[in-house]
C-alpha cells in the first residue's frame, strides 16, 4: 500500500459496539490486511437527538455496503431502535466471545494463529499487534505490558497517534492504523484547557508581533512545543495522522505531514466519509464560495476561475449577496462538492447564565450554560414588519460545579433531561441565579458576513451524501469550526489556529488550487504550500482535518447535468420529509425546497 492510497472496506461486516473489549475481539477475529474493518460506536439514545444518531449509524453502514452489521453489547433499545430503522439489514446480535466465534466464524480469513494478550489501558496497541500478526486479542489485567509505538521490527512510513485513551477510540484508532499498515502510538490524554491555550497564545503572537506582549506569547507557545513534542518523537516518517480530542499537534510536529481526525463524537463515520469517497472516485462536479467582500482584493476570483476551468459548476456568494440566510441556505441544501470561505472569523460574544433546572427524577441541578444569538439583519431590512428567525447558541458549561464533559456517568444520565428542559422552557421562565457577557462565549466561531456572523455550529448538516471538503481561509476558523462542519458531514476541513496576513492567506489558497488537476491529497498540497509560503514554521497555522488521502477531484464527466441531476434529488428528499414528518424539522425542509427550487428542474 502507497503511503498516499485509501484502503478498503471489509464488505462482509462491520460493528457498532458500546463494548470495547468485545469490539477489538471482533475486529482481531475477521479483516486482511489492508480492509478497514468500520467500527462505529452506539447511537447514544439518551440524547434528545436519539433519531438522528440512529439514522447516523445506519447511513455510515449504508456507505460501508457490508454484508452484515454486527451489533456488539448494545443495550436494548439501541439495537431494537436500529433493527426498526433498517430492516432491510442482516443485523448479527453478538455478546460474549463466544458468540462471536459461532456467529462470525464463516468470516474468518484462514485459522488463527493464536492468542495475543494486552492490558486494559493498552487495548488499541494490543488490538493492532494482533491484527498484524492474526491472533485473537484478549484483554487481562495481568497481561505483560507492550510497546506502546510499534509492533513491527522496523518503524512504518505512517504512524497514527492517539491522546484519547476511551478504549472505543483505541478500537477505532488500531482498526484504522492497520489498514493502512502504520503504526500506533498512544500518548498522554490531551487536556481541553491545552487546546484553549493554545489559540489564545497564537492570537496574541500574530496580534502584537514585535511587541512584549507578542514576545511573551512567543515564550509561551516554545514551552508549549516542548511539553508536547516530547510526546512526538517518532523518528522518520512520510506522515503522521493525529486522533485527537482537539489539541492541533500538527503544528507543533514539523517533521513530516500530518492530519487530524476528532476521537469524539463520530470518528468513525469521518474515517468512513474519507474512504468510501475514495472508493467511488468522487469527483467535484460543484462548488459554493462565500466572499462578503471584506477584503480590498481577494483570491477568491482566482479560484472561481481555476475550477471552471476545470469543468466545475461554481456558485459564488459575493458582497450583499454573501448573506446569513443565503450562506445557511447554500451551505445546508445545496448539494456542493467544495465549500471555500473568504472572510473574517472569530468567536462572538455570548450571556452566561447559571440556572437551576430538574432532571427526570425531580432533582434540581445548577446548569452554566453560555448563550449566542444570531440572526440576518439583510432580512430585516427587507421587510421590517415582517418576523425574522433568530437563531441561538445554547451550549452547556458545567453542571453543579463540574466541567460538562468531564462528569461521570451519575451526572451523564441526567443529560437528555436536562437538554428536553432548557429547549422546552422560555428564556422568562427559567430559574436564573446569575446572568453575565462574555465576550467571547466558547465554541461560537462565526464568519462575518454582509449582514452579520454566522454561526459554524448553527449548521446541523451538509449533504451527507457528498461528504464536501470545507476550506475556510478565514483567521482563527480550525477551534470549533472544524468539529462542527465534520460533526455535520463534511470529510475534510481546513482551517487556521492565527491571525494570518491577507496576502499571506490568498497566495496559500491558490497555491493549493493550483494543484488541482493534480489530484493531490489536500493534507499534502497543504503541506507543500505553507512551506512555499511561509518562511517561519512558527507562522505555518494551517490545519487539515480529514483522512490523509482525501483528494479534490477535477470532474471527468458533465458538470453542469450532474449538479442538476443532484437538485432534483435533493428537491425529491425535502418534498418526501415534508410529506412524512411535522414539527421544526418539516418547516426547515420547506425552505430548503423552496431554495432549490430557484434551480429550475
Amino acid at each position: 500500500m502507497g503511503a498516499l492510497t485509501a484502503p478498503k472496506f471489509n464488505h462482509d461486516l462491520v460493528c457498532i459496539a458500546d463494548d470495547a473489549r468485545l469490539a477489538a475481539s471482533v475486529s482481531s477475529f475477521v479483516g486482511a490486511p489492508d480492509e478497514y474493518l468500520a467500527v462505529l460506536i452506539g447511537p447514544r439514545m439518551k440524547r434528545p437527538d436519539a433519531p438522528s444518531e440512529v439514522a447516523r449509524r445506519c447511513n455510515a453502514c449504508a456507505r460501508v455496503a457490508a454484508r452484515h452489521v454486527v451489533l456488539a453489547g448494545l443495550e436494548k433499545e439501541a439495537e431494537q431502535a436500529l433493527r426498526a430503522a433498517r430492516p432491510d439489514f442482516s443485523f448479527l446480535t453478538v455478546n460474549s466471545v463466544e458468540e462471536m466465534r459461532s456467529k462470525l466464524g464463516p468470516f474468518r480469513h484462514g485459522p488463527l494463529r493464536g492468542v495475543t494478550k494486552c492490558r486494559p489501558e493498552q487495548l488499541g496497541v494490543g488490538l493492532l499487534m494482533a491484527k498484524r500478526v492474526g491472533e485473537l486479542l484478549e484483554v487481562e489485567n495481568g497481561a505483560p505490558g507492550l510497546n506502546p509505538l510499534q509492533s513491527g521490527d522496523a518503524a512504518a512510513s505512517h504512524v497514527v497517534v492517539l491522546d484519547d485513551h476511551d478504549p472505543l477510540a483505541q478500537v477505532l484508532a488500531a482498526n484504522y492504523a492497520s489498514s493502512l499498515r502504520a503504526d500506533l502510538a498512544v500518548i498522554p490524554e490531551g487536556e481541553d484547557v491545552v487546546c484553549a491555550h493554545v489559540y489564545q497564545e497564537l492570537d496574541e503572537r500574530a496580534r502584537f508581533r514585535g511587541d512584549t506582549r507578542g514576545e511573551r506569547a512567543l515564550k509561551s507557545l516554545g514551552s508549549l512545543r516542548a511539553s508536547l513534542t516530547s510526546h512526538l518523537a517518532f523518528g522518520q516518517r512520510e506522515f503522521v495522522t493525529f486522533i485527537t480530542r482537539g489539541i492541533p499537534y500538527g503544528y507543533f510536529y514539523r517533521e513530516a505531514p500530518s492530519t487530524h481526525l476528532f476521537s469524539q463524537p463520530h470518528l468513525g463515520e469521518l474515517i468512513i466519509a474519507g474512504i468510501y469517497t475514495a472508493e467511488i472516485g468522487a469527483e467535484c462536479f460543484a462548488a459554493v464560495l462565500i466572499d462578503p467582500g471584506h477584503f480590498g482584493s481577494s483570491e477568491t476570483g482566482a479560484i472561481a476561475t481555476t475550477l471552471r476551468d476545470k469543468g466545475v459548476v461554481v456558485e459564488v456568494l459575493a458582497g450583499e449577496d454573501a448573506a446569513v440566510d443565503r450562506t445557511m441556505d447554500y451551505i445546508c441544501a445545496y448539494p456542493y462538492d467544495l465549500l471555500f470561505i473568504c472572510s473574517h472569523c472569530g468567536e462572538l460574544p455570548g450571556i452566561r447564565s447559571k440556572i437551576k433546572v430538574p432532571d427526570s427524577e425531580g432533582c434540581m441541578h445548577i446548569v452554566e450554560i453560555e448563550e449566542t444569538p444570531s440572526f440576518s439583519s439583510l432580512a430585516l431590512k427587507a421587510s421590517p414588519s415582517e418576523l425574522i428567525e433568530v437563531f441561538v447558541l445554547l451550549r452547556p458549561v458545567a453542571i453543579d460545579g463540574i466541567p460538562w464533559h468531564s462528569t461521570g456517568p451519575e451526572l451523564k444520565r441526567h443529560y437528555g433531561a436536562v437538554f428536553s428542559c432548557l429547549r422546552k422552557t422560555p428564556p422568562t421562565e427559567r430559574e436564573v441565579l446569575s446572568r453575565e457577557r462574555v465576550s467571547h462565549a466558547q465554541f461560537t466561531t462565526g464568519i462575518w458576513l454582509s449582514d452579520g456572523p454566522f454561526i459554524l455550529r448553527s449548521v446541523q448538516t451538509v449533504d451527507t451524501a457528498l461528504s464536501p471538503v470545507v476550506f475556510n481561509n478565514a483567521c482563527v476558523s480550525y477551534y470549533d469550526g472544524a468539529q462542527a462542519l465534520t460533526f455535520a458531514g463534511a470529510r475534510s476541513y481546513v482551517g487556521t489556529l492565527a491571525p494570518v496576513p491577507t496576502v499571506a492567506a490568498q497566495r496559500l489558497a491558490e497555491r493549493v488550487f493550483a494543484g488541482f488537476d493534480k489530484e493531490q491529497p489536500l493534507a499534502h498540497a497543504l503541506w507543500g504550500a505553507q512551506s512555499e509560503v511561509f518562511a517561519d514554521p512558527d507562522d505555518r497555522t494551517y490545519i487539515h482535518v480529514g483522512c490523509h488521502f482525501n483528494t479534490v477531484r477535477a470532474p471527468h464527466r458533465d458538470a453542469p447535468t450532474a449538479v442538476k441531476e443532484r437538485i432534483r434529488g435533493a428537491k425529491s428528499k425535502y418534498a418526501q420529509f415534508v410529506r412524512k414528518h411535522d414539527g421544526e424539522a418539516v418547516t426547515l425542509s420547506h425552505r430548503f425546497l423552496h431554495f432549490l427550487s430557484q434551480f429550475g428542474d
